[in-house]
């Protein structure tokens, strides 16, 4: 995970990255830095539509309040 984290600094832009460090946050289960880096690969790709789903999964996952996801 460090290696990840220390790799994520030099490699701002590589979306595979960024899913990477998603399928380990998500195995913790940390929703918040799982969400970051879902933002991180929305911003490289906004065309994927597949990006958003997973966002808007963590999001209504993230929320005590289903209205607001």
């Amino acid at each position: 995970m460090e290696q990840m984290q220390l790799f994520e600094n030099e490699k701002l832009a590589d979306q595979e990255v960024w899913c990477e460090l998603y399928d380990l946050y998500l195995s913790k289960p940390d929703y918040v830095k799982a969400a970051f880096c879902t933002e991180e690969f929305l911003l490289i790709n906004p065309h994927n539509h597949l990006n958003h789903e997973c966002y808007a999964s963590i999001r209504y996952s993230q929320s005590n309040d289903y209205e607001k996801a």
